[in-house]
């Protein structure tokens, strides 16, 4: 609160009555009027240590070196907080990873792999140095879906890290609980298919094949063919051709 003090004798008005006026003389009672008056105005005034404010206190400009509120210092709470422009981190490891504020995209390094999540149960992107990103995000125009896996080789696996989908990119093999097929197609297992089955070249069971000469099918075992169905019917075998007898 500021210091008000009013002035009650105007000792200075003395000066200019006249000798004799009984206004001219000074009395102590006087004195005692100013002197407690000031002492009641600088009783309202904040000592310089440890002041106690109420109310709503204005500061216009102030340099503050320390300041406590509630017991807990305020400097060193904001210290612990990050910025809101350019804040620093640590404790934070965030390597290969560029969110640039003038992008839309969150850049991972061809060389650094992302893991969401806790140790035993992660979800990784990792990214390719030539091939681009393996997972591609929504379609940002049309709102459509728009996920795309690209990478020379990518695998799913089960919670035992056993092999279910390998597929390899580079030599264009798919492989169904195989982690490295040997063929086009490499199932190991049963394999249900409800539809049709057509190939333009033949089928291969060890070492039988069966396939098409023109339009006449014809069973090869070893590489010779032994045995050929017409489109007219006609059964033409290599040897002998026995009838009720034992397989």
């Amino acid at each position: 609160m500021s210091i008000t003090y009013t002035i009650t004798t105007n000792f200075g008005a003395k000066d200019t009555l006249p000798t004799g006026d009984s206004a001219k003389i000074i009395k102590g009672a006087e004195f005692t009027t100013e002197f407690n008056a000031i002492k009641s105005a600088f009783a309202l005034a904040a000592p310089v240590n440890n002041a106690t404010f109420t109310g709503t206190t204005t500061i216009p400009t102030a340099a503050v070196t320390s300041l406590s509120l509630g017991g807990v210092d305020l400097q060193t709470t904001l210290d612990a907080k990050a910025p809101l422009a350019d804040p620093s981190f640590t404790g934070f490891s965030s390597t290969g990873i560029n969110d640039d504020a003038t992008e839309t995209a969150i850049d991972i390094a061809s060389n650094e792999v992302v893991s969401i999540g806790p140790s035993t149960s992660k979800i990784k992107i990792i990214p390719q140095a030539a091939g681009g990103p393996l997972i591609s995000s929504t379609d940002g125009s049309t709102g459509a879906l728009d996920m795309e896996l690209r990478a020379s080789n990518f695998e799913f696996t089960n919670a035992s890290f056993t092999s279910l989908l390998s597929i390899l990119g580079s030599v264009s093999r798919v492989g169904i609980n195989k982690a490295v097929p040997t063929k086009t197609l490499d199932v190991a297992g049963d394999a249900l298919v409800s539809g049709n089955v057509e190939t333009t070249t033949a089928f291969k069971l060890g070492d039988w094949e069966i396939k098409l000469d023109s339009t006449d099918l014809v069973f090869n075992y070893n590489g010779t063919d032994v045995f050929k169905i017409t489109t007219a019917g006609a059964a033409i075998a290599l040897d002998d051709v026995t009838a009720f007898g034992t397989p």
